[in-house]
């Protein structure tokens, strides 16, 4: 009775389960319910030995194959060289779950009850979310009184459009399968009627994504293929993939070039083309044969079922979801209908390798023993995580409503629930940098008087404390995982802020955004970003030589930019600004030219670059010949042209002292800053735009 409940249930529920309470109010929660569900079993298990003293086990291929894909993604979790955590958290801890499951359903006796109960709860799911689709798409993404996050029709309870689809699609092959069998008229009927209705959903959800009112964005599978390729180029990694959690990292690393000249530029792909590639990427061949003997082990199975129409519906229902892994990424729910139905298949279909296991004496307490600590292990991490993206919810809704106390207090409860979550420790080094920032604002003139209020000594110390704070936070992910550009973003950023607050933050400010541009070389925007910090350092030196180099730097990263996006109309914008400060005005003229021609005519910055350019143009030699440009009437659009922040401004009393805080210890780019700097600059003068 209990796996039968549980088999109907995770095909039944699964789909449906979303809370707005953590962050990712679907994918987590639907984690949680399935470790759940593995953990009650695994009780009910202990129990069962404890009572009886024996253990059903079913000795098959089927059992081998669940048993080494599940020792491989240990292993793999286990010699992963980062973010360990991350990966048991995003996938790992699914997969070592759902084979725990699929075993214990398998060991279940030959019942046609509990196949009829599991498929009726995969048949009503898919007709859930289809009319709540349907619902979406026509109505609810219109109601006010709903929350905001609601009012979207790409809103689905199953996590996304494409994740509703493939469920649907499933459902539907079951459905339709089970609809041709039935002999019961009633039966028959009602499920007719719930494949027309996932068929409606289907038809629905096809054209707004044909209308393009819904955007569903795939990798490439030559791009997918060449990150694959890549991944494996050494034996490490070719057996044990580059980690379940660093799919991201990779693609940063190792983006096929090609990519930047389509629409795809700036997405950066959490997951392959489809789930055989992003496993051989993420686990190696290790986790990728492995998983390939499950396969086979369970198509053998399905193959061995006896001729019913259950059987016909369950073993053309498995069918569909193994082509799925050859055709897009999966998601949870996928793994989830794949090993709960394999487990079912095999208890079908299994019943001459289904044996007792007698646990004489102590044997069954220490089984039982044995699973309650596992239980309870697994339970406290489970709290743990889920506590922290309960926290982080919290954090997030503290700072939409502006209580920075709440927002401070909730990011700490966090990190000290999951210490090795590098988005974590990104974000609070970030919140250490705003509060940071925001009490350095009192040093504003009063507006009454036009008097500098200067900061007391409590003020800066407090402001120092915070910055060190900022700082440590944002060593600590790049530590955590150096192989993410995101982390080395972050910590370059903090001491950009720094520069003219902080004595020596302009050298770390350039060589961690540049450590950042080798671990995502071919990122036109972070090419962009980089070169604007060498503008900006420019305008703080008075020696022309410094002054040249700092220029001749930031044209090579804005010209980095420009042949990686050859229609990137912010990096030729920024180019020609530079090319102006150095006098080199034909070269600024042709610049500004590409800048435009990269720009729609009704955009907003059409115009500015157009005025810009006429002037640009009076500085060059008069040629006869050449033709002015024309003025084009400014329209409503994009706006593509976008200025670097300016460099903070000096604090009174000098800079911050930063001197306890202690740089990581990685490997840096070697970038020559060749310069001192100096605040007598004006910082706010008008940076590269």
């Amino acid at each position: 009775m209990t796996k039968r409940l549980a088999a109907a249930t995770l095909l039944g529920v699964t789909p449906l389960i979303f809370l707005p309470t953590t962050l990712n109010f679907f994918t987590t929660n639907k984690l949680l319910f399935v470790i759940l569900a593995a953990l009650a079993l695994l009780v009910t298990t202990g129990f069962q030995h404890l009572t009886t003293k024996k253990h059903h086990h079913q000795s098959s291929f089927f059992t081998l194959s669940l048993g080494l894909f599940w020792a491989a993604i240990g292993i793999d979790i286990l010699m992963t060289k980062e973010a360990k955590v991350e990966g048991i958290i995003l996938k790992g801890a699914l997969l070592l779950a759902l084979p725990i499951i699929a075993y214990l359903l398998s060991t279940a006796k030959k019942s046609v009850k509990n196949l009829r109960w599991a498929l009726a709860g995969l048949v009503t799911v898919g007709t859930s979310l289809a009319l709540l689709g349907i619902f979406q798409l026509v109505v609810l993404a219109e109601l006010i009184a709903l929350p905001v996050w609601m009012r979207t029709i790409a809103f689905t309870p199953a996590g996304s459009p494409l994740v509703l689809i493939t469920t649907v699609v499933f459902s539907l092959i079951a459905t339709l399968t089970w609809a041709v069998q039935e002999k019961n008229l009633t039966k028959k009927t009602s499920l007719f009627t719930a494949a027309g209705i996932q068929l409606a959903a289907l038809v629905a959800y096809g054209f707004m994504i044909g209308q393009g009112e819904l955007i569903i964005q795939l990798l490439p599978l030559k791009a997918g293929w060449s990150l694959t390729l890549d991944a494996l180029k050494n034996a490490r990694e070719l057996v044990f993939g580059v980690g379940l959690a660093n799919f991201s990292v990779l693609f940063t690393q190792a983006k096929p070039a090609f990519l930047t000249q389509t629409d795809l530029w700036t997405t950066i792909f959490q997951t392959s083309s489809n789930e055989i590639l992003q496993l051989l990427a993420t686990t190696g061949f290790l986790g990728f044969s492995t998983f390939v003997l499950l396969l086979m082990s369970t198509i053998k199975n399905s193959m061995r079922l006896e001729k019913s129409p259950l059987n016909m519906v369950l073993k053309l229902t498995i069918f569909a979801i193994i082509l799925s892994f050859f055709l897009v990424p999966a998601n949870i729910i996928t793994y989830v209908f794949f090993f709960t139905l394999a487990g079912l298949i095999a208890a079908q279909g299994g019943v001459e390798t289904k044996k007792e296991i007698n646990l004489p004496g102590y044997s069954s307490i220490i089984s039982a023993v044995a699973i309650t600590a596992v239980v309870i292990f697994s339970g406290y991490f489970t709290y743990r995580v889920y506590a922290a993206e309960v926290y982080m919810y919290q954090t997030q809704q503290a700072f939409v409503q502006n209580d920075a106390e709440n927002v401070y207090s909730n990011h700490i409860k966090a990190v000290q629930l999951m210490p090795q979550m590098t988005d974590y420790r990104i974000s609070l080094s970030q919140i250490n940098m705003t509060l940071a920032s925001s009490l350095s604002q009192l040093q504003a003139p009063n507006p009454e008087t036009g008097e500098q209020i200067e900061l007391t000594d409590q003020q800066r110390e407090q402001i120092s404390t915070l910055i060190q704070r900022a700082i440590e936070q944002g060593q600590i992910a790049a530590q955590l995982r150096p192989g993410s550009y995101a982390a080395w973003q972050n910590l370059g950023n903090i001491y950009r802020n720094l520069i003219n607050v902080a004595e020596g933050s302009e050298n770390f400010a350039i060589q961690y955004l540049g450590q950042a541009i080798a671990k995502d070389p071919a990122n036109p925007l972070m090419r962009v970003e980089y070169g604007g910090l060498f503008y900006q350092l420019s305008q703080l030196v008075q020696d022309e030589e410094t002054k040249t180099n700092l220029l001749d730097q930031a044209i090579q990263q804005f010209q980095v930019a420009v042949r990686l996006r050859p229609d990137h109309a912010n990096a030729y914008y920024n180019l020609a600004n530079v090319y102006d400060k150095k006098g080199s005005y034909r070269l600024a003229y042709q610049a500004m030219t590409q800048a435009l021609t990269s720009l729609e005519p009704d955009s907003p910055d059409y115009q500015k670059a157009q005025n810009e350019l006429l002037v640009l143009e009076s500085k060059l030699p008069q040629d006869p010949q050449q033709q002015p440009a024309v003025i084009q009437p400014q329209q409503p659009g994009e706006s593509q042209l976008q200025q670097p922040a300016p460099l903070p401004s000096p604090l009174p009393g000098g800079p911050v002292d930063l001197s306890e805080v202690e740089l990581p210890e990685a490997e840096l780019v070697e970038v020559d800053p060749g310069f001192e700097s100096t605040t007598s600059a004006d910082p706010t003068s008008e940076p590269v735009q």
